[in-house]
């Protein structure tokens, strides 16, 4: 018996000692540079530790991957930097939750220093739309189909026209348009004006229409005028005005708008429904802000990133240079 026990005693010991060098290999291991590599058993213990520790593996090995070497500096971080250290810098750093807060938090520090910003990338908005008002032809001139003069090749497509020229504001010295019926071409519908008038002026005019496919012949030849615009409408292109002397010109007045804000147009159109509260419109803004308003006001996201970087940087600066500096 007491052989027995003295075997079993020893086990004892031998199994606690086993134990104890484990955990002391574990904890060397993760006080070791992480520019030592370690074995895969040696990784899997440290996971088993704290599973965090596999986010640091993964990176170092996506870093392994990169083609450009290492500089000395860059090397010297890593020496000075342990699995441990960076093990608990990225817990802390890249909780998502903590994140969410400082990015709540931050944005609305940005929104207190430059948020009235917004307000007035507006009005510069109303602005430049007013400015065009100058330059849209039809807010000019106005062009109606009065009646239709000759039917008899309807069913080939071409009809004479009356029309009718209203200047809406002053005396227009020459005018250049294409017209015709919603859903015909109008390439071959040109009207030219080129004797002044201030008052309303009528003139006949061919009119062709696409009487083999949008537009019925039967509807031309026998709707009433009226019936016919309900039915169709009349489309047009005003090419070429002058009003009071003035060529008008839209792209000439587009030309003249600066490039942030017409870029702004470009996706307020193109994302008109998701626009409120869309990545777009935030650096919509944020460009005519900085170009139009204040050169030194930073986009909110860079912001409220350089903010979430500084604080990375005071949590610890060695684990944060090597996340920063080396691997982003």
């Amino acid at each position: 018996m007491k052989t027995d026990k003295g075997i079993l005693s020893t086990y004892r010991i031998v199994l606690v000692l086993g134990v104890w060098s484990l955990v002391m290999t574990s904890c060397g291991n993760e006080n070791k540079s992480i520019s030592e590599p370690l074995s895969l058993d040696e990784r899997n213990e440290l996971i088993k530790k704290d599973i965090e520790y596999g986010m640091v593996f993964s990176m170092l090995d996506a870093l392994e991957k990169r083609h450009s070497p290492l500089t000395a500096s860059e090397k010297a971080t890593m020496d000075d930097l342990s699995y441990k250290r960076l093990k608990d810098f990225l817990s802390v750093c890249l909780n998502t939750t903590e994140l969410d807060k400082q990015e709540e938090r931050y944005g609305a520090e940005w929104e207190r220093k430059y948020g009235s910003v917004n307000a007035k990338v507006d009005s510069i908005d109303h602005h430049w739309q007013h400015f065009l008002e100058d330059y849209q032809t039809d807010n000019y001139l106005k062009i109606e189909l009065v009646d239709i003069l000759d039917k008899s090749n309807v069913f080939l497509g071409y009809v004479k026209v009356r029309l009718r020229l209203i200047p809406l504001k002053g005396k227009v010295d020459k005018v250049e348009a294409y017209y015709g019926l919603q859903g015909s071409m109008m390439g071959r519908n040109q009207l030219t004006v080129d004797k002044p008038f201030s008052s309303p002026i009528e003139v006949d005019n061919s009119m062709s229409f696409n009487y083999a496919f949008d537009i019925k012949a039967s509807k031309v030849n026998d709707l009433p005028i009226k019936e016919l615009l309900d039915e169709y409408g009349l489309k047009t292109n005003i090419t070429q005005l002058t009003v009071n002397g003035h060529k008008i010109d839209y792209i000439d007045g587009y030309n003249q708008v600066p490039d942030c804000v017409r870029e702004m147009w470009k996706y307020r159109m193109k994302y008109e429904n998701e626009w409120e509260g869309s990545y777009s419109k935030e650096s919509s803004y944020n460009r005519i802000a900085k170009e139009l308003i204040n050169p030194s006001m930073p986009a909110k996201d860079d912001y409220v990133k350089d903010c979430i970087r500084k604080d990375a940087y005071n949590e610890d600066e060695l684990a944060a240079t090597f996340y920063y500096e080396i691997m982003i």
